[in-house]
């Protein structure tokens, strides 16, 4: 399984998956984990 590492700043979340970076906002990051099911932080 890929590493997943997320850096949050005010509103954004930087989400780090494996090698592929990409910016969510909140409620995007929100559906990401419905669609992962559940996991652990």
């Amino acid at each position: 399984m890929k590493k997943i590492e997320i850096i949050t700043d005010e509103h954004r979340h930087h989400v780090y998956v494996g090698n592929t970076d990409f910016w969510l906002d909140t409620q995007e990051l929100v559906e990401l984990y419905k669609k992962l099911g559940r996991v652990k932080l």
